[in-house]
């Protein structure tokens, strides 16, 4: 009987070959996944920041229809009310709701020649002094249906898709124009969903 062998050092030379090749593609592969991961993490995070991006902007949209729902407001206040009272105002209070009349000639804040305790004078052409107007103070604006603002009703203010507060008007009297009209001046507030999303729109109005 004739016994046949053969050589083996090749497969033991190969052996360490294959362990090495195994541990780069574990290597290659635990790249991969924490490539993918960030990828997966930097998509939500977009998506996410998309979401809050369209939110605000929807958010603004309710603000600016519900001040120009304030402005139509004050446009048909001005239309039914023959004799409307005068506003006053002292910087933190108003004594009297109704409508701001001209000052020997001029706009009633910039007749006051007055500040508020931050600095801001008082102008209301100026978008500063509106935002540091006392809106929500008793007789300070108008606002609900009694005064024509039909918006939105009470009991759905804070609702979802619905404004967080009333919106708010203010109204005063302008020198007369070229052909001797009545003109005023409104001023309006709305907000969104969020009380930090608030829109102020300003408009003109003369009387026919």
């Amino acid at each position: 009987m004739m016994l046949t062998t053969r050589p083996i050092s090749a497969s033991r030379q190969n052996m360490p070959t294959m362990g090495r090749q195994g541990g780069a593609i574990l290597f290659v592969g635990l790249i991969l996944m924490v490539a993918l991961t960030m990828l997966a993490f930097t998509a939500l995070r977009t998506a996410t920041m998309q979401e809050r991006m369209a939110g605000n902007v929807r958010d603004r949209g309710i603000a600016f229809q519900a001040a120009e729902s304030a402005l139509r407001a004050a446009e048909k206040y001005l239309s039914v009310t023959s004799a409307p009272s005068s506003a006053t105002f002292n910087g933190t209070a108003c004594t009297a709701k109704g409508i701001y009349k001209l000052n020997t000639g001029v706009p009633y804040f910039a007749a006051t020649n007055s500040t508020f305790t931050s600095g801001t004078r008082w102008d209301g052409s100026s978008i500063d002094f509106w935002n540091e107007y006392p809106w929500e103070t008793t007789n300070c604006s108008f606002t609900g249906s009694g005064d024509h603002v039909t918006f939105v009703a009470s009991g759905d203010v804070g609702k979802a898709g619905k404004p967080i507060k009333l919106p708010r008007y203010v109204i005063e009297e302008m020198p007369v124009d070229g052909n001797l009209l009545m003109s005023y001046r409104v001023t309006a507030k709305g907000w969104g969903s969020s009380a930090n999303t608030v829109v102020i729109l300003q408009a003109t109005y003369t009387s026919q």
